[in-house]
């Protein structure tokens, strides 16, 4: 098993990331979204790119979290 940090080196490297391609994200997710019918226009409205970029950023602050859980607890 991996270490908390490692972990939430991961989580900030993968949010930063989602933030930087909010735009790409909603692109893909709307062009996927389109083949699933009513399902699909439901998703896609859920899909924005600033909900993209939100999440993101929630990501990256709760891998900010993990690390310094691990560095004040020494686990």
């Amino acid at each position: 098993m991996f270490p908390a940090w490692v972990i939430g080196v991961i989580a900030i490297v993968l949010g930063l990331l989602a933030f930087w391609q909010k735009e790409r994200i909603a692109s893909w997710n709307k062009k996927w979204n389109a083949k699933l019918d009513k399902p699909g226009v439901l998703a896609t409205e859920v899909g924005t790119p600033s909900r993209f970029g939100v999440s993101g950023l929630l990501m990256a602050g709760v891998g900010l979290a993990m690390i310094a859980y691990s560095l004040f607890t020494g686990r």
